[in-house]
């Protein structure tokens, strides 16, 4: 059986999550409020893994920058508030996966 499937314009005042793709939705209508069962809500548009990113990633790629950014400062002699404050693009290539020439001690990297 078939299920009835109706277009309506309107803003979503509500969304509830009843399952993993499912949500329950308060729809402002011209016509009023109207609840909306969506089936199928959440699922994913994009799932190349070459193009497709989620912010646990993202955080764990800034983190691993952070470390680099402390291991950096601890081989410095001398270390300004400037030096505290800098990411460098070394920083950033290492959490990469990228080489990354390791500057002399007390000297940081251009």
């Amino acid at each position: 059986m078939a299920r009835e499937r109706t277009v309506v314009k309107g803003i979503v005042l509500r969304a509830v999550d009843t399952k993993e793709s499912d949500k329950i939705l308060t729809v402002l209508t011209s016509g009023g409020k109207l609840p909306v069962v969506a089936k199928g809500a959440i699922k994913e548009e994009n799932t190349d893994p070459v193009s497709f990113g989620n912010a646990r990633g993202v955080r764990n790629i800034f983190e691993q920058i952070l470390v680099n950014q402390a291991n950096r400062l601890a081989a410095m002699e001398h270390v300004t508030r400037e030096d505290l404050m800098s990411i460098t693009p070394a920083d950033v290539q290492a959490a990469r996966g990228a080489e990354v020439p390791v500057p002399a001690p007390g000297r940081p990297e251009a």
